[in-house]
């Protein structure tokens, strides 16, 4: 029982999370959601794309990794640490049980990566003198919690 209860708890809090807030129309959970649902489609495929290719013409040939070896940028990118230690029984059940280090190791790049990525673009923005100042922090017009703005210490 005590093995089930934090899934079941999981659920619980989730569902809950809802509750109480007014649901807006189609048109605007679109119009805020949209383009991130379709930029995570583009990445995910692309991400299948360079990793099948990379296999298919130069790792699988020169090096002999299997072919399955071309899910792991995705799965590693967009699912991160967590996604492959539970993909790991499948990946033993299809013979590449030994892909899970490298793609642990994938993960661990695009963890580190997007840090610094991350950090020098918001570096940069500030630097460049874009960003809104702290005193303009607004409630946004279609959403009822506060807008995140970050804001450079004086």
């Amino acid at each position: 029982m005590w093995r089930q209860l934090p899934g079941l708890l999981v659920i619980a809090m989730s569902a809950s999370l809802l509750l109480g807030e007014r649901l807006p129309p189609l048109k605007t959970i679109w119009s805020i959601l949209g383009p991130h649902v379709i930029m995570a489609g583009l990445m995910s495929a692309g991400q299948f794309a360079i990793g099948g290719f990379l296999v298919w013409l130069l790792l699988e040939p020169m090096f002999g990794i299997d072919s399955k070896a071309g899910a792991l940028i995705e799965m590693s990118f967009a699912g991160g640490h967590g996604t492959l230690a539970g993909l790991s029984p499948i990946l033993q059940q299809y013979g590449v049980g030994d892909l899970l280090d490298v793609g642990l190791g994938l993960a661990t790049i695009g963890v580190v990566s997007g840090i610094v990525v991350g950090t020098t673009l918001v570096s940069y923005r500030f630097d460049r003198g874009r960003s809104r100042s702290c005193g303009q922090i607004q409630p946004h017009p279609t959403r009822t919690s506060t807008s995140i703005i970050i804001c450079r210490a004086p």
